[in-house]
Formats: structure tokens, sequence, C-alpha cells
């Protein structure tokens, strides 16, 4: 069936009432989202812990936000990521934090789409990515990164991705 020009017209007016009546969080308005870290380099031997500070401004802080992480680097990132902004590649890692299982991060509830972050009503919350003493010796030299998102209530896919700290495994 192909719309008239009237029909189009009419659709797209309907569109711009509605998202004119949705609050701005819901229309999809990022702006804001960061994270950062303490320190960037975790030794094996010893263990150590990295703290994560996420950033998201305060209209945003109730709206479902997830942590997800990458051990084989940002670029070219996955395509189901990248689309919302936030460059990781798929790994096992991720794939580990996509199904509820975080090895490593600590601070926030595991679940599907990886950990979710949470927030305070200013838009703060603090994570820690947890390297136990004497575990994992075949990550020395490896570099896992570390990004977060949020679903776009119009698509359902991710959206507004943060930019994205790296976490070096020492000896």
């Amino acid at each position: 069936m192909k719309l008239s020009t009237t029909s189009l017209r009419v659709l797209a007016l309907a569109s711009s009432f509605l998202l004119a009546r949705t609050p701005a969080a819901a229309q999809d308005v990022c702006g804001g989202s960061a994270i950062a870290a303490d320190v960037a380099f975790v030794s094996i031997t010893q263990g150590g812990v990295q703290h994560l500070s996420l950033h998201v401004p305060p209209d945003e802080s109730q709206i479902p936000w997830h942590l997800i992480g990458s051990m084989s680097g940002t670029h070219p990132g996955s395509a189901y990521f990248a689309s919302g902004g936030l460059y990781l590649n798929q790994d096992r890692y991720m794939n580990l934090m996509a199904t509820g299982h975080s090895p490593l991060v600590q601070g926030g509830t595991a679940e599907a789409y990886g950990v979710l972050v949470p927030f305070d009503t200013q838009g703060n919350a603090r994570l820690r990515v947890v390297v136990p003493p004497g575990v994992y010796p075949a990550l020395v030299g490896r570099t896992v990164r570390h990004g977060f998102y949020r679903f776009s209530s119009l698509t359902l896919l991710p959206h507004c991705g943060s930019n994205t700290v790296p976490l070096t495994f020492a000896p």
C-alpha cells in the first residue's frame, strides 16, 4: 500500500504532537553520560580494585542504565552497541556480562544486558572492578574496557552510550 502525501503529513504531525507531549528523557535526548576510573593498571599477582565513577544527568538517573565490557577493544565495535554510541567489540567477556554474569564488576546488579547501575538522584554511581590476587594469570598484558548505556524508549535498542575506560592487567 502506498501512502499519499497527505497521509504522510498527518503521520508526521501526529508524531510531532506525541513527541512534544513526551518528557525529554523519554524522547531519547542524550547528554552527559560519562565514566571515569581511578587507576588504569591492576596487578594480577597482588590483585586490586579499579573504582569506576559514572554520571548521567539527574533527570535520567531513574532510567535503567547498564554497564558492559569487552576484552577485545573498541574498534570497530559491536554493531548492536555502536548503534547507540557505545564502541566495544563483542567477545566472551561481553557475552558473560550480557547474560547476567559479572565476573569482575561489583556494586551493581548483574542482569541480562549487563550490570544495572545504581544511580543516585543526582545522577552519580560508583562501581568496582575487583581482580582477586593470583587469579587469571593468562590475562597479563590484556586490557578490559567498560562503558555503559541505556535502551531507547522509541526503538528499544542501545542508546546514549558513554565513553569507555581501560583496565590493563599487569604481572
